[in-house]
């Protein structure tokens, strides 16, 4: 906070206020006190700093009206020079007209209907501090075959093959890596007619109808500390993905994987984890992580790689039909229809709601299932309301970071939680 310079007084100082003095005072009287106002001034006469470490006490050892009148201002704001020793009750017109300029600089301590007139609206204006509440979805008119929700985006295929996003498209910070904000480009896609999208947290990734793989967004990543140095930004890949053919994608935080068309698994990107070194096999999906990848081999069975902080890299054994691997946690729908999760459960995230899925989708604190009958499920953390979805029947359903989407049975989209809220119109 800013120091006030009128009323600031330096440590080891004093102030003194105005010395009214008769004009029949003596000399020797008004020696001593302008030496006393002199000392004051230096660093206080009963101070130890006075020069010569003398302790002067004449004026206090035989006070006379005027000394006390000069010694008191200090005080009170107004003073009688000619009174007795109490000058604040009975101040005359002339005193008051001498200490006014003191009056002036001390405004809150007397403050006047005007003044306080001022200070009312900052008790109007504290609810305006609040969180605005978050968005409203607004369903589209258009028709989709499938959807993915990211990090602050969402992206869809379309029934002609074409693909929309929506929500934020800029470069937010991610695990604190970067502090600036600028343009991504996750949520604007490429023309041309794709088969699948998948949305990661600062770009996306799709499978076009002739099996090449497209991404668009970032494709670095920011080290800013919190604590002091330097901040740079350094290639990672994860938006360049490798020629051939694909039947499916997965973007994640720093990197991405697909399935080929003869089966193996080729990832991209940030390799600090070893998360973007597929182990050999056929697969018939993959899901990415933050800093982890799981597939799905052909046999039924699920492999992971990179780190397993949480037990993310850790998969149980069984035959599953589907995967999909969230931030810290993964959940797999097995060949019973049946759900497994794995990983991080701060929320309640890998504990599945018992009873029988078509799908499943892990996302960053909280999961989301279809269920036989067409309703959506979800479970961990409600955080801006993505653990809660609407009534009615689902096609499909993606768990992103802090929303969620599903495709309903007409093919509509809807969206629930934080981002994004508007689902561009047809």
């Amino acid at each position: 906070m800013p120091v006030d310079e009128r009323t600031y007084v330096p440590r080891g100082r004093r102030s003194i206020g105005p010395i009214v003095l008769p004009r029949s005072a003596p000399a020797p009287l008004l020696a001593t006190l302008l030496l006393t106002a002199a000392l004051l001034a230096c660093g206080g006469a009963d101070s130890p700093d006075a020069p010569g470490g003398q302790t002067i006490a004449e004026p206090q050892a035989t006070p006379t009206t005027v000394e006390q009148a000069t010694i008191e201002p200090q005080a009170t704001p107004t003073v009688e020079p000619q009174a007795t020793a109490e000058p604040d009750t009975t101040p005359t017109a002339a005193s008051q007209a001498t200490v006014e300029p003191q009056v002036t600089s001390e405004p809150q301590a007397t403050p006047t209907a005007a003044s306080q007139a001022t200070v009312e609206p900052q008790a109007t204006a504290e609810p305006e501090a609040e969180d605005p509440p978050a968005p409203s979805p607004v369903p589209s008119s258009g028709k989709f075959t499938s959807v993915s929700a990211g990090g602050w985006h969402a992206c869809g295929v379309k029934v002609d093959g074409s693909v929309v996003c929506w929500g934020s498209n800029e470069n937010w910070n991610v695990y604190n890596l970067g502090s600036s904000v600028r343009e991504s480009g996750q949520a604007t896609p490429p023309a041309g007619e794709f088969v699948s999208v998948s949305a990661g947290a600062r770009h996306t990734c799709g499978v076009k109808v002739g099996g090449s793989v497209v991404c668009w967004g970032s494709n670095d990543a920011r080290m800013d500390p919190t604590h002091g140095g330097l901040s740079y930004t350094y290639e990672t890949g994860q938006s360049k993905p490798p020629s051939g053919k694909f039947v499916s994608v997965s973007a994640g935080f720093l990197h991405s994987c697909g399935v080929k068309t003869d089966g193996s698994a080729a990832c991209w990107g940030a390799d600090h984890a070893y998360q973007s070194e597929p182990p050999d096999g056929e697969f018939t999906s993959v899901g990415v992580g933050s800093d982890y990848s799981c597939g799905l081999k052909v046999d039924s069975t699920i492999v992971c790689w990179g780190y397993s902080f949480y037990g993310e890299a850790s998969p149980p054994a069984g035959e599953f039909a589907s995967i999909s691997a969230g931030v810290f946690h993964v959940c797999g729908l097995r060949v019973d229809n049946t759900l497994a999760c794995w990983g991080l459960n701060e929320h309640g995230e890998t504990r599945p709601l018992a009873g029988e899925f078509a799908s499943v989708s892990a996302g960053l604190g909280h999961t989301c299932g279809v269920r036989l009958d067409g309703t959506v499920a979800c479970w961990g953390s409600n955080e801006y309301g993505k653990s809660d979805p609407p009534a009615g029947e689902f096609a499909s359903v993606s768990a992103g970071m802090d929303h969620s989407c599903g495709v309903r049975l007409d093919g509509s989209v809807e969206c629930w939680g934080e981002y994004p809220a508007v689902i561009p119109a047809e």
